[in-house]
C-alpha cells in the first residue's frame, strides 16, 4: 500500500474543525475532534506515529485534492512556522 509511506498533516481549519490530509492531497477529511482526526491518520498510515505532522497554524483542505493524481490539488497550510512544518500551497 503506497499510502503507508505518506506524511499525514493534522491541524485545524479556520472554522476550528479538525483536518487530516496526506502530503499528496489524496486522503483526508474533516473531523469533529482531535482524537478522531488522530485515529484516522494513524489507521491510514499503518500506525506510524513518525509519519504524522501536527500543524500549529491553519490547515485547509483543497476542494480539488481528489484530482491530485492528475497533477492538481494539494493541502494548504497557512500561518505555520517553517521550523515546525513545511508550508504547503497549491502553486
Amino acid at each position: 500500500m503506497q499510502h503507508l509511506n505518506l506524511l499525514f498533516f493534522v491541524g485545524q481549519n479556520k472554522k476550528g474543525n479538525w483536518v487530516v490530509t496526506d502530503g499528496k492531497g489524496l486522503r483526508g477529511g474533516l473531523f469533529i475532534s482531535r482524537d478522531a482526526a488522530f485515529r484516522f491518520a494513524m489507521r491510514e498510515n499503518g500506525r506510524r506515529l513518525e509519519r504524522i505532522v501536527w500543524v500549529t497554524g491553519t490547515l485547509e483542505l483543497d476542494g480539488s485534492a481528489v484530482a491530485e493524481e492528475n497533477g492538481a490539488g494539494a493541502p494548504i497550510a497557512e500561518n505555520t512556522s517553517a521550523s515546525t512544518v513545511p508550508v504547503l500551497s497549491t502553486s
